[in-house]
């Protein structure tokens, strides 16, 4: 898509909508499908999802006129556009926290979609994150890898008490563990659950890795799920491995659970 036509738009809105004072001096980035270039033929009518980065100050005058978190909904453009104005606080936060399962997907979502606008500032942030990425590369794969092998064990704990909801709604997270951890492994964050699987398939191996973390899904035996769940685990190690070398918490992850 031709991103200036996002700046077209919001220069044509009006001044009750959003203001072009705010515009002057903003980032704005296109998210969504649409922003990252994801074709998906099952969702043609897919949303323009803008995001408005306004400096703290703009966005304090910004908030005298508007109720916090005002949106753009515009359901009568096409494609429909759904438009959010924050400040570029919200953006450091993002990328800054301390929450190792959230700030790689930002970060992810931050360097796939497109910048309209760019600011100094943003660039600034991004860049940093994406220096932080690679220097705590080595405890995202742990923490995400720990958690696979948690989710799987509570799953065989489930599957062993007879709690067949329970162990379905833990073979998911085990699955999304497993996807976020192949992502990692190729020195690259990760997008949210519903890009998942399109992500992981643009990867070395990533399509071979996807089939069998959907056998693992719709497999009915728990043996063979099982078992399943033992290669996608030795894919992991010598992904890993392959990556950072061999550490001691792929093989005894226990004793590193912090979950």
């Amino acid at each position: 898509m031709d991103i200036s036509l996002i700046k077209t738009y919001l220069e044509s809105l009006p001044e009750e909508i959003f203001p072009q004072k705010f515009l002057r001096h903003a980032a704005v980035f296109l998210s969504g499908s649409i922003g990252w270039g994801i074709k998906d033929i099952s969702d043609k009518n897919a949303d323009l999802d803008i995001h408005i980065l306004l400096s703290e100050s703009d966005y304090k005058d910004f908030l005298k006129q508007f109720e916090p978190y005002h949106i753009i909904d515009d359901q009568k453009h096409q494609p429909n556009v759904f438009g959010q104005v924050r400040p570029i606080s919200g953006l450091e936060y993002r990328l800054t926290s301390n929450d190792r399962k959230w700030w790689p997907l930002y970060l992810w979502i931050y360097t796939h979609g497109q910048w309209v606008i760019k600011l100094e500032e943003t660039t600034q942030l991004v860049n940093k994150a994406e220096l932080r990425f690679n220097k705590e590369l080595e405890t995202l794969l742990k923490d995400h890898f720990v958690t696979y092998c948690v989710k799987k064990c509570d799953m065989k704990s489930c599957i062993r008490q007879g709690e067949e909801l329970a162990a379905k709604c833990y073979m998911s997270d085990t699955i999304i563990a497993a996807l976020q951890t192949y992502s990692l492994s190729k020195g690259i964050p990760y997008p949210y659950h519903k890009w998942l699987k399109k992500h992981i398939s643009t990867l070395e191996g990533g399509e071979d890795f996807i089939t069998l973390c959907e056998k693992s899904m719709v497999v009915v035996d728990t043996t063979i799920q099982l078992k399943s769940l033992n290669e996608i685990e030795k894919i992991l190690i010598d992904a890993i491995t392959k990556t950072i070398g061999r550490k001691p918490w792929l093989n005894k992850w226990w004793k590193f659970n912090e979950n």
